[in-house]
């Protein structure tokens, strides 16, 4: 008797995949991609805003810095009295005149720390010897350095020792008026308490320093 036999096709491992593996694999890596692209921006715009952050903190630490060493200089003059209220400040300290190309060393005379209101922001001026004693009125300007821009305020205050309270205390002005109580005050404060605020990309930010004035008390 003869048999007849049926062969089946047979499965190769090398099959290709189907149109609809393919466009669902398509759709996987589609979608994985887009996710890792939106991810990876997110980090790259938090990366630039943290740094922007920092750059925006570091630079006023930077102007804080400035003005603590130059209060721990400050020493008193006759002459060049110190003076301040909640946005001004002026004492004396080594100063650099003249011009960049030909600069006097350095010898005393007036810093001044200021708030401009109108440029928002931090200047500084510095007067020689000369410019600082001039009669009043007469006063020659220094040349103003902006030190920090965006600034938004400026609070000074002074740190001082009351003997009739027999207590440390704390005033928003300092030898600007001639009233019995200022007399008694000493030359200088025994510190300067420093607060500025800004705006860094829209948002505020603020930062405070005590400064101690190693002469002052």
């Amino acid at each position: 008797m003869t048999r007849f036999t049926v062969n089946e096709p047979r499965r190769t491992e090398n099959q290709g995949f189907t149109l609809i593996e393919l466009l669902v694999t398509i759709v996987i890596i589609a979608l994985a991609g887009t996710l890792i692209a939106v991810a990876f921006g997110n980090g790259i715009t938090v990366y630039k805003r943290a740094m922007e952050d920092r750059a925006g903190e570091q630079n006023a630490l930077i102007v804080l810095e400035k003005i603590e060493r130059d209060l721990r200089n400050a020493f008193f003059f006759s002459k060049i009295k110190f003076s301040g209220d909640s946005k001004k400040i002026s004492f004396a300290g080594d100063v650099v005149a003249g011009k960049v190309e030909k600069k006097k060393p350095a010898g005393p005379g007036k810093i001044i720390y200021y708030f401009d209101s109108v440029r928002n922001a931090l200047m500084k001026e510095e007067k020689d010897y000369a410019q600082a004693t001039a009669e009043e009125g007469n006063e020659p300007p220094g040349p103003p350095a902006r030190e920090m821009a965006a600034v938004e305020s400026v609070a000074l205050s002074y740190f001082y020792y009351d003997p009739e309270a027999k207590e440390y205390k704390w005033r928003d002005n300092w030898g600007l008026d001639e009233t019995g109580e200022e007399k008694k005050l000493s030359p200088l404060p025994l510190g300067v308490r420093i607060e500025i605020d800004w705006k860094d990309q829209g948002r505020d930010r603020k930062l405070t320093r005590t400064v101690f004035i190693p002469v002052g008390g």
